[in-house]
């Protein structure tokens, strides 16, 4: 996590984990959400407001699958 501009911003890394994903399902996740990216050396950042629209398009775990 890093504070820019008095906001924090965390890692896809730190984001996926939290989440029990990889990287590559956390930019899925905010591709579908329409959250652009935001890359700083390279790296993505999510604020945690977008973590928290991304929490709304993750599956919900420990459901019945049909």
């Amino acid at each position: 996590m890093i504070t820019i501009g008095g906001e924090n911003l965390y890692t896809a890394t730190e984001v996926a984990s939290l989440f029990g994903v990889t990287n590559e399902t956390i930019g899925l996740y905010a591709k579908k959400a329409g959250i652009v990216a935001r890359r700083i050396s390279r790296v993505k950042y999510y604020t945690e407001e977008e973590i928290k629209g991304l929490l709304q398009i993750s599956p919900k775990r420990g459901t019945d699958v049909q």
